[in-house]
């Protein structure tokens, strides 16, 4: 499993994944399609600090993003987060895409960014430890790929 995986991230193209695999697609000839995780090993079942983000589409998260680290970034204004018990669902009213975020600091690290100017920033003010910062890195990019978060 790739480092990307392992984030946990699931977006609409694919997953950002933090030491588990993804959740796949909701609603894509998935058994149990429209219920997240419904079919899928290990869906929607967080493991033990394993952070994670995800969406229901397909292709590959992060890819053309332009998700630079460096710069600021914020929740998009048409993102709803809503806190569930294995982190939050995240839904976009304009493109339409739902997202898992499937870990409590992911969650926590996407609703820091407003008040840091980078996200490097922010991960350096968390209580993410630095060896598992680049996985979260790569969730994010996907989150960016997705909208779900945005250069500010």
């Amino acid at each position: 499993m790739s480092s990307y995986e392992a984030a946990g991230a699931t977006t609409g193209r694919g997953t950002a994944g933090v030491g588990r695999p993804s959740a796949g697609t909701v609603g894509a000839g998935t058994p149990g399609a429209g219920t997240p995780g419904a079919g899928t090993p290990g869906a929607g079942t967080p493991g033990a600090g394993t952070p994670g983000a995800g969406t229901s589409g397909a292709g590959t998260p992060g890819a053309g993003s332009g998700f630079d680290p460096s710069r600021a970034y914020g929740l998009h204004p048409q993102v709803a987060i809503r806190p569930e018990p294995f982190g939050a669902l995240a839904y976009h009213y304009g493109n339409r895409r739902l997202n898992f975020l499937r870990a409590p600091e992911l969650v926590v690290l996407v609703h820091d960014l407003e008040h840091h100017d980078s996200v490097d920033a922010a991960l350096a003010e968390s209580t993410i430890p630095p060896a598992r910062q680049a996985a979260f890195r790569k969730a994010l990019a996907a989150l960016a790929d997705s909208e779900v978060i945005r250069a500010r």
